[in-house]
């Protein structure tokens, strides 16, 4: 069953990249949109949508995105590897087995070192999960600033205002590290 799991993302991920050719290229402030299916072997034993899922349909969909704005030929290029830091999600609606449902993935900022996506998880224009990534690319062990990357593309968009939902989850990773390297000294100290 695992082999089965990972086979068919595979075959997602080649026919998305083979869609991919043949679709209209956007710019790295546009959404993509993917359409997918809930398979049988894509639930659990609740009969929904199984929580680890929603995060392999998600990293389909930032390949996509990647793809589709010109970044995935950068990646190549250049040997940059992305990276996910940090990801949080809201689990609104489930998605039972055969359910059409559309993921939409949007860049919504970057600072020096990371980029925030937002990814939901749609039917029929009804929202089913909410998600946010923190992401970096790395290249010999060392971080590429997202500006590099977007001069790269030749792209001169500015970066959009940091939403407040991505400023208050920065605190929160904040003080969750803070907190564990005050754990951490406190048993080095014991």
């Amino acid at each position: 069953p695992q082999r089965e799991t990972g086979m068919n993302l595979y075959f997602r991920l080649l026919r998305l990249i083979v869609q991919s050719f043949f679709m209209r290229k956007t710019g790295p402030d546009a959404k993509t949109f993917l359409r997918f299916r809930v398979w049988p072997h894509d639930i659990d034993i609740n009969g929904h949508l199984t929580n680890a899922r929603y995060l392999s349909f998600m990293d389909l969909g930032r390949t996509f995105y990647t793809v589709q704005t010109g970044i995935f030929k950068q990646i190549i290029r250049n040997r940059w590897l992305p990276v996910a830091n940090a990801v949080e999600i809201t689990f609104i609606r489930e998605l039972k087995p055969f359910t059409l449902f559309d993921l939409e993935t949007r860049l919504l900022c970057w600072d020096k070192k990371y980029w925030y996506f937002e990814q939901r998880f749609m039917v029929n224009g009804a929202l089913h999960a909410i998600a946010h990534i923190r992401g970096v690319f790395i290249r010999a062990g060392r971080v590429v600033n997202p500006q590099t990357v977007m001069h790269s593309l030749d792209n001169t968009i500015p970066c959009p205002a940091e939403p407040a939902v991505i400023t208050q989850w920065k605190t929160l990773l904040d003080t969750k590290k803070e907190e564990n390297r005050t754990k951490r000294n406190i048993s080095h100290d014991a």
